[in-house]
């Protein structure tokens, strides 16, 4: 019976102590036989890394060029879908907050955070900083 196997062998003595070298043998009746140093692996010419560069470059410009556009589809529904809601005005009171008026003013199935960012789109808000007696549009409930 007659099985092939790589090993990995460490010289012992010197810097080489530090490097790896492959070795492949044949073990045959239970015994060791051709001991012979593995081939050297081979290297990347600077072409063939340039080619492989260039590959990963192209794969994340298209990735990136397919994200903006889906990300600018999905911006373009939250806008479409800020006019599906009928608004009322609302003035804010000493004490209130964005999150706690989106709370009382998101439509049925929309979360605290989307409502906010409804309000602040609707509104033209830069940030949550409102004050009061300030008027908002929102969602009508």
């Amino acid at each position: 019976m007659n099985r092939s196997s790589n090993s990995m062998m460490y010289r012992t003595n010197g810097t080489a102590a530090l490097k790896p070298q492959a070795y492949s043998f044949t073990v045959h009746d239970g015994m060791r036989r051709e001991c012979s140093k593995a081939p050297e692996r081979e290297t990347l010419t600077f072409l063939q890394k340039l080619e492989c560069a260039l590959i990963i470059a192209l794969v994340v410009a298209a990735l990136g060029f397919v994200l903006h556009f889906v990300d600018a589809r999905a911006a373009s529904r939250f806008e479409e879908s800020l006019s599906a809601y009928p608004t009322t005005t609302i003035t804010v009171h000493t004490g209130d907050s964005l999150w706690e008026i989106a709370e009382d003013h998101a439509p049925a199935g929309m979360d605290t955070a989307t409502a906010i960012r409804w309000i602040e789109q609707t509104n033209g808000l830069d940030s949550a900083l409102i004050m009061a007696g300030q008027l908002l549009i929102v969602p009508a409930c």
